[in-house]
């Protein structure tokens, strides 16, 4: 394979990024897949073919997610070179659906109708198995790129961040056509006519207002995570948080992920019955993350405290290698090497009721299950109210904490409910109904996000079906675009 094609296609991969937060140049992508489409397409041999998935692939994610690099080494204490190879094994592991998809794709070449059916496919059966396989990687999914103002976020409270990246990718291929011979002026007519549905779809609406808005803090408390586990910083952590919600009145206040850095029974009685009394001398229900033993069991949790009567929630989805070792037999040695203090938590059960506070039904999320559109939604339609709790320090200064956010957006746009996230070292925001971010603390800041919020009842296509109609659709295209390229 020529060195100036791997080039190419790795070059095209890195740019890909800047579709997402936080520059996110929502058209971009789309003109990059055309571009990759035609570079593809171009290509004489399926060996060469494979290639220029696999080194798309790489550049992509080498730059989208380097940030893994700053958890392991930064923050989990690994050596630079151990560091550096557990980055690049991951990314290449990543890039293996990139490189699978192209392969597939390719197959279709010289049929540019079969193209229509096969493309889009790919890509979105491409995206939810990175999504599924192996607990899931859904971070940097096509269809991020179009929240929350991208023309095609309309599809996303359809058929889910899946079905937008099945949209992305039939829209990538309807410009590339445009420049092919004898499909351009059906191509143009094809894309002009989606982008015009597009303007009319995303004013539709699927939800509506319930009960009257209600006051939020969402609280920040900027623990740095080079130090939050420290024995010597945990007083000082509790007696912050302590003040910041002392001085708080609204009916709903959040801390973060693991706020306090003790296990739930080790908190001071006398801490938490003085913050209880403030709470229920104004009305207010605090939810704050905690870690949480129960017997042998472990578990990283969200707990109630104020008005509202005690209740619980636990992470089931657990982050692999942060909160869970796999195959301890083999990767145990490996995890020595990475200060994690706690990486040895049992899942929560599967579909755990809302948190009734602040005249809400709360579905809570813990920091990376909003990643997974599809657990989001089972707790609909009984819950109003989205709120994540989650902890980003350990990705530094880097853009994931804004990748982050705009996943958050897309959890709040798929199911027509605003999302309240509080983090330790950002992005604290209010997210409204549409995916918007109505108000956000700046970074790396200690402070507290006021403002108000509604709840909302009512179910969008996406919170009553899921990932399925996408996944079976996808799926049997692709089955009818092999069965006619072997016919032809």
């Amino acid at each position: 394979m020529r060195l100036g094609i791997i080039l190419i296609a790795f070059f095209l991969g890195a740019l890909s990024p800047l579709a997402f937060y936080p520059e996110g140049y929502s058209f971009f992508l789309l003109a990059i897949l055309a571009l990759w489409l035609e570079l593809l397409f171009r290509q004489k041999t399926g060996k060469m073919a494979l290639g220029v998935g696999l080194f798309f692939g790489l550049g992509f994610f080498l730059v989208g997610v380097v940030w893994i690099y700053i958890s392991l080494h930064v923050y989990g204490g690994m050596p630079v070179y151990l560091a550096a190879l557990c980055l690049i094994l991951f990314v290449f592991l990543l890039a293996l659906y990139w490189m699978i998809a192209a392969r597939m794709i390719w197959s279709f070449r010289n049929s540019p109708a079969l193209q229509l059916i096969a493309v889009p496919s790919v890509l979105g059966l491409m995206d939810w198995l990175r999504g599924t396989l192996f607990t899931g990687f859904p971070w940097l999914s096509l269809g991020y790129s179009q929240i929350p103002s991208g023309w095609f976020r309309w599809i996303d409270p359809i058929l889910g961040i899946y079905g937008t990246s099945f949209l992305i990718g039939l829209v990538a291929l309807l410009i590339r056509l445009v420049f092919v011979s004898g499909w351009s002026r059906r191509a143009l007519m094809g894309l002009t006519g989606l982008v015009l549905f597009s303007f009319g779809m995303n004013q539709v609406s699927y939800t509506h207002p319930q009960g009257s808005p209600f006051s939020v803090r969402l609280i920040q408390g900027n623990i740095p995570q080079s130090i939050k586990w420290e024995p010597d910083q945990a007083q000082k952590t509790l007696k912050l948080y302590q003040g910041l919600v002392d001085a708080s009145h609204e009916q709903l206040i959040i801390l973060p992920e693991t706020a306090f850095p003790v296990f739930s029974s080790m908190l001071p009685m006398h801490y938490l019955s003085a913050m209880a009394n403030h709470l229920r001398q104004t009305g207010s229900t605090l939810l704050y993350g905690v870690p949480e033993q129960d017997g042998k069991h472990f578990y990283n949790s969200v707990m109630t405290l104020g008005v509202a009567p005690t209740q619980i929630y636990r992470k089931h989805h657990l982050v692999p290698f942060g909160e869970f070792i796999p195959l301890k037999f083999i990767f145990k040695p490996l995890m020595a090497w990475v200060n994690i203090p706690l990486d040895s938590f049992n899942r929560g059960r599967v579909n755990q009721p809302p948190i009734v506070a602040a005249g809400q039904k709360i579905a809570v999320d813990i920091c990376y299950e909003d990643n997974f559109g599809n657990e989001i939604r089972q707790s609909l339609p009984q819950a109003s109210v989205l709120v994540n709790e989650t902890d980003d320090a350990w990705f530094g200064h880097d853009y994931a904490a804004f990748q982050h956010l705009q996943i958050s957006q897309a959890r709040a746009l798929e199911n027509g409910r605003y999302m309240l996230r509080a983090t330790n070292t950002g992005m604290t925001a209010i997210i409204n109904e549409h995916g918007r971010v109505l108000s956000r603390l700046p970074p790396d800041i200690t402070g507290s996000l006021v403002g108000m919020a509604q709840g909302y009842a009512g179910m969008t296509p996406y919170s009553r079906f899921g990932d399925r109609p996408v996944i079976v659709l996808s799926g049997i295209l692709v089955l009818l675009a092999f069965f006619w390229r072997k016919k032809a």
